[in-house]
């Protein structure tokens, strides 16, 4: 039976063997700590954004764009840090 769509998958890189032993030694994760101190003040700012949409939605019924795209945009940074 022929399918009118195919699926086709890239190889992937080979993983770098500096990355594996700087994930060893810890470097890495100090290399996050800028990065965790900004998501900090960022997720700061979201949760001030999520309560300015709670009062939005109250008085208005609509969820503000700008506070749904910053809260988002917080989770999502934190997520890809995370990783």
């Amino acid at each position: 039976m022929e399918y009118p769509s195919s699926i086709s998958f890239n190889d992937q890189p080979a993983s770098s063997r500096l990355m594996a032993f700087l994930t060893i030694l810890g470097i890495k994760q100090i290399l996050l700590i800028p990065h965790m101190i900004a998501i900090f003040f960022w997720g700061v700012v979201s949760m001030i954004c999520s309560i300015i949409g709670v009062f939005s939605v109250l008085f208005t019924g609509q969820y503000p764009v700008w506070a749904e795209e910053m809260i988002v945009g917080t989770y999502r940074w934190g997520m890809r840090m995370m990783t």
